[in-house]
Parts: C-alpha cells; structure tokens; sequence
C-alpha cells in the first residue's frame, strides 16, 4: 500500500529537485549566473514532446556546448540563429529554438 504525499510534501518535494537540477546546471555551465539560468531548463515539459527551447535557453548554453563539443561559441551560435523561429508574424509567441539541434552538435562531435 503506496502512502499519498500531502500538498506541502509534494510542493517541499517538487522544490528540492528544482534547486537540485539549478546546482547541477551550474556545475555543468560555470560560467552562468545563479540568476540567469532560464527556469525552463529547471523543469520537465508537461508532454514531455516540445522540441523547442526559448532563445535564451540556448543561448545560455551555448559556452558549454562549445567546450563539450569541439566547435567554436561562435560556430554554436551559428547553429543556433540557423535553427531559431521567429515569433509567428512578427508579434504572436516568442522566438524558439528547435532542440534537436543538439543532435546535430553530438553528431558533429562524433565525425
């Protein structure tokens, strides 16, 4: 028989592994400020199937990737305006970046 978390441990719970994933980001990103790292590189997408990252998400990122990957910062940012979408008509949403590009550093990687 599985005991129900109350609403305050589930919360307190929910608030441990969010400062968890914040201390692993910033020992895997050095360079980031405590206070810059976009909440949604912190928490799980509700589907799980968004292939998107807001811009500053990647762009965050983008010292880290260089580092792990061999690639120049500024052959990262190359790849990452390559593959950002702009808001729809201008005005409507916000710019994107699609996140599988990460597949393309790993590959680059790899050869």
């Amino acid at each position: 028989m599985t005991e129900e978390k109350t609403l305050e441990e589930f919360l307190h719970d929910l608030l441990e592994k969010e400062k968890e994933r914040h201390e692993q980001f910033l020992k895997e990103h050095p360079g980031v400020k405590a206070e810059d790292v976009p909440a949604e590189l912190l928490t799980a997408s509700g589907s799980g199937l968004d292939p998107h990252i807001s811009s500053e998400s990647a762009e965050v990122q983008i010292p880290t990737v260089a580092k792990n990957s061999g690639l120049s910062e500024e052959e990262v940012k190359k790849i990452v305006e390559e593959n950002t979408e702009k808001k729809t008509l201008g005005v409507f949403g916000e710019e994107r970046v699609n996140w599988i590009l990460q597949r393309q550093w790993e590959n680059r990687r790899l050869l």
